[in-house]
């Protein structure tokens, strides 16, 4: 059984990854966003960016602000992990106020910079429908006959429509869209599609964990090792649960067994009990 030193130490890495993805907490909020959900998280800004292909001026002009952005949003991970640790909700929802206005303002930061294709991109990405665009990415690595990619070219089509006509509705619309995708798929391909997911959604998570921590070459590797480890067990779990208990069994092990004492000071850690 879980001891109560891990369980609030999961609840706090839960409450910090929200932080950590200010698009998750403006999806929260009810912002819009080009696109919707289709049942997955949107990008982080940081993961965001790094989709954009932005030229080595670009990239510079980015690299200084977003050092700002996560540095800002370090202190908001330990303002939220006080919060919940003191299960003071005033002071949770104070902080997910900061982060939506921490969003606007590197986002109008990035935007003096970035073509107006970025910028619509980027908004794609982080709004509440910014997983769409990966549901879509995930789709087309299931190895899809000439017959699937046709019909799922026209639901895209279909959807872009609807959402821009109606932006209110724009995250039922995807996620509606994205149901009518995968039944376009064989048993097969969906069992390929869900492990496709399964693996995203275990790399964001630990990408986000160690948003704010330098790993060495040789802890990078270990981290992929377990990270793929995982995703494989993942892949193979019968339920729900199992995969909570890989997801779980992961994060530990990268925090108890590949980082320093002062790196895993800089993760929200599971308060004592006296």
């Amino acid at each position: 059984m879980m001891n109560m030193c891990r369980l609030r130490w999961l609840c706090v890495m839960v409450a910090v990854t929200l932080v950590a993805s200010g698009a998750a907490l403006a999806q929260q909020t009810g912002a819009r966003g080009p696109r919707g959900r289709g049942g997955m998280q949107p990008l982080s800004l940081q993961d965001a960016v790094k989709q954009l292909k932005l030229t080595g001026e670009q990239a510079e002009k980015a690299a200084a602000i977003l050092k700002a952005d996560a540095e800002a949003r370090q202190k908001l991970n330990q303002e939220m992990r006080a919060a919940v640790q003191g299960e003071d909700q005033a002071a949770r929802t104070a902080v997910r106020d900061k982060v939506r206005a921490l969003d606007a303002k590197t986002k109008v930061q990035l935007g003096a910079f970035l073509t107006r294709e970025q910028k619509a991109r980027l908004e794609r990405m982080t709004g509440p429908g910014g997983g769409f665009d990966r549901f879509v990415d995930m789709v087309e690595k299931v190895s899809l006959t000439a017959e699937q990619k046709t019909k799922v070219a026209e639901a895209i089509k279909a959807a872009d429509a609807d959402a821009a006509a109606k932006a209110d509705e724009a995250p039922r619309i995807y996620q509606e869209a994205a149901a009518k995708i995968t039944a376009l798929l064989t048993d097969e391909q969906k069992a390929k599609l869900n492990q496709l997911r399964q693996a995203q959604m275990l790399e964001a998570q630990v990408d986000r964990m160690l948003e704010n921590v330098a790993l060495t070459a040789e802890q990078k590797a270990k981290v992929q090792t377990l990270l793929e480890k995982a995703q494989k067990d993942a892949a193979a779990a019968e339920d729900a649960q199992a995969r909570r208990a890989v997801t779980q069994k992961l994060m530990e092990s990268i925090r108890n067994d590949v980082l320093s004492e002062e790196q895993r000071s800089k993760l929200p850690a599971p308060r004592t009990r006296g």
